[in-house]
């Protein structure tokens, strides 16, 4: 592939798209529902669904689907069509604002934790538009929430949201108390490294435990495990180097920014590290991550495992999650750079006093007043140099845990 970069994205509505296609006055209000959580304007909604199915189709999909995440812990779907006939005996393609806001799929069979009872088989999907809708196999995918008639919730998606909700408006008190007066919200972001292992089909399938339970259930150990090590960043076999290409470009069109893979310590275990996103966005990606990688391994004649322990005595997969917090209208790190002209002088001398009375332990005030040139230092520092400077080290590790107790003791009180 000459030019791999062109790819990206072509199968998201995302900003680019949606600021071609979409009338300005339409752009701009659905670009604060989901910067700055505004609620959607229904007037919106009509302009929005029709220009995403034309763009679409255009892609040759044919079928919309709600697509959200049930408490069975993968992703749930139903397709609809397009396609709609007329009093003529003619077909057209029809895609309502209803149609994109909310959907009704049966609920009845879908876990509950004891919410409510099997035969109430009424549950509702809306629309999330803080995650791009997207094109794959011929049906545009909508990303929604999942909730009962009575609005008890029924997803994981809306927890994960309300946590963001959460965690945003405690990190703007803080930010208050640093002197950032600007700053309107800040985001949750998460980067999901996946880790997996790859064998070949064949072998897959003489394992009836692997097959039905995604692990070994008994057997042999291996005449080599990972004793030495030697499989870890070691050199990747060619037929895993072409599933991983095709994975990339699998991921790539769906703008999923895949960015590191290399074997991993444990003999066919391998990793996937795409750039982090809004939590919201990455939990999403991650679902299609996982589903890809098990589609692609099967177009290679290989079995991809998730599990997080499929083989006993050499190491289990799993994600690790990469959390931070990110002011996106600055496109910063909220906590790691001062923005503006900010007293420094001020600002320490705030801090100090702010927090004196939280300070459980009278060694971390005198730690903090007897350092204060040097938290002053540490200021300038990250405030010149941004948020990737290099520490001095100038500052003991006591007063920085210090810190970290009195802003939880804030929160908490």
């Amino acid at each position: 592939m000459s030019d791999f970069t062109k790819i990206f994205g072509t199968r998201v509505f995302n900003d680019t798209v949606m600021r071609k296609r979409l009338p300005s006055d339409v752009y701009k209000s659905l670009r604060k529902t989901i910067d700055e959580g505004e609620q959607l304007d229904p007037s919106i909604a009509g302009v929005v669904a029709s220009t995403m199915k034309h763009w679409a189709i255009e892609l040759g999909a044919t079928h919309f689907t709600h697509w959200f995440l049930p408490m069975t812990g993968i992703t749930a779907e139903k397709h609809d069509s397009f396609i709609n006939s007329t009093p003529e005996g003619t077909a057209i393609t029809e895609f309502s604002a209803k149609e994109l806001i909310k959907g009704e799929p049966d609920a009845s069979s879908f876990p509950s934790g004891g919410l409510r009872a099997t035969f109430e088989a009424r549950g509702y999907t809306a629309w999330d538009p803080t995650s791009s809708a997207f094109v794959k196999d011929d049906t545009l995918y909508i990303p929604c929430v999942f909730f009962a008639y009575d609005g008890h919730v029924l997803d994981k998606k809306t927890p994960l949201l309300r946590s963001m909700e959460a965690i945003s408006k405690q990190a703007l008190r803080i930010l208050r108390l640093f002197g950032d007066k600007e700053t309107t919200r800040v985001t949750a972001t998460l980067g999901a490294e996946q880790e997996y292992f790859l064998i070949p089909k064949a072998m897959y399938y003489k394992r009836r435990d692997l097959v039905l339970t995604g692990r070994t259930l008994f057997g042999a150990k291996p005449p080599k495990g990972q004793e030495l090590d030697d499989h870890y960043f070691g050199n990747i076999k060619e037929k895993v180097q072409r599933y991983m290409r095709e994975l990339d470009e699998e991921l790539w069109a769906l703008g999923i920014c895949a960015k590191t893979e290399h074997n991993e310590v444990a003999p066919a275990q391998h990793e996937l590290a795409p750039i982090f996103a809004s939590a919201n966005v990455a939990a999403d990606q991650n679902q299609l991550i996982m589903e890809l990688m098990k589609k692609v391994a099967y177009r290679h004649d290989m079995a991809c495992l998730l599990h997080e322990k499929p083989f006993a005595g050499i190491n289990g997969s799993g994600i690790i999650y990469l959390v931070a917090m990110n002011d996106r209208k600055y496109d910063i790190y909220a906590f790691g750079q001062m923005k503006d002209e900010i007293m420094i002088k001020s600002i320490r001398n705030d801090l100090a006093s702010d927090l004196q009375p939280y300070l459980t332990d009278g060694e971390y005030y005198t730690a903090f007043m007897g350092y204060a040139d040097k938290v002053e230092e540490e200021i300038y520092n990250v405030y010149e140099n941004g948020p990737n400077a290099e520490p001095s080290y100038a500052v003991p590790i006591g007063i920085g845990c210090g810190l970290v107790i009195a802003l939880i003791t804030v929160l908490i009180m």
